[in-house]
């Protein structure tokens, strides 16, 4: 079944009204008829039954005929913290991540980021990276289409990060990813994950990790992409966490 996320404000009671380019989609892509059932999410962790009613290219109305809560949401918010990549990597990032379970992504300016340039700089395919997280979340039935932030400097991510905090380094040699979930931690406010850009942090960055009180963990014998890195670990952590089951 077709699923759309539109405005909160598009929904009255048991009447939803869609426009712009998801009423040109279901009238003239999907060709939809009246009748047809989609399922329209708000992104607050809703989603709804709806029968079409009336279908335009400018806009379509239907009649909600069930609510029900989103299932493809994670019990704990997870935000990806990933470096700044070369080329369309971090579009991969945001896709995967996505599908995964991430809540928000915040891109960060490293040391060892390729390209350089000022914050401002990056921010300039914000709207692209929200357009694949959308199509990303409808297509594996997320509830909500995760935020993406604008661009931070690493040490500003830091003060700003919440919850269980883990950094993954190609140098730790003691702790691995499930060794440090295995401690008994408190998910209460989420978890924040750290992944370098392709030539991974430096012996500073690191440094300044710990003295804001995140934990260094390793990811394997192998030294991974960035982009690999990041969804190695969100896998790890959600495996853990139990996201992979049935229930």
């Amino acid at each position: 079944m077709h699923r759309f996320f539109v405005a909160q404000d598009n929904i009255d009671r048991n009447k939803v009204s869609i426009e712009g380019d998801v009423a040109r989609q279901i009238s003239k892509v999907l060709r939809l008829s009246k009748g047809d059932l989609i399922t329209i999410m708000d992104g607050s962790g809703c989603e709804f039954l709806v029968t079409l009613d009336f279908i335009d290219p400018r806009k379509v109305f239907g009649t909600v005929v069930k609510q029900a809560k989103a299932l493809g949401e994670p019990r704990f918010p997870i935000t990806l913290y990933q470096g700044i990549l070369k080329g369309n990597k971090f579009d991969t990032v945001v896709q995967k991540g996505t599908e995964l379970g991430v809540t928000s992504f915040v891109p960060v300016l490293c040391e060892r980021s390729i390209p350089r340039g000022t914050l401002a700089s990056f921010d300039r395919k914000l709207d692209r990276y929200k357009s694949i997280a959308r199509e990303a979340s409808e297509l594996s039935y997320r509830g909500i289409v995760p935020f993406i932030s604008q661009t931070l400097l690493l040490e500003d991510a830091f003060r700003q990060s919440l919850g269980v905090r883990i950094i993954p380094w190609e140098q730790e040699k003691v702790i691995g990813m499930i060794d440090h979930l295995e401690k008994k931690l408190d998910y209460s406010q989420g978890i924040s994950l750290f992944i370098g850009p392709e030539g991974g942090f430096t012996e500073y960055e690191i440094q300044a990790a710990i003295m804001h009180g995140l934990s260094t963990v390793s990811l394997g014998k192998r030294i991974l992409r960035a982009e690999t890195a990041s969804l190695a670990a969100l896998v790890l952590v959600l495996s853990y966490l139990g996201e992979f089951n049935c229930n």
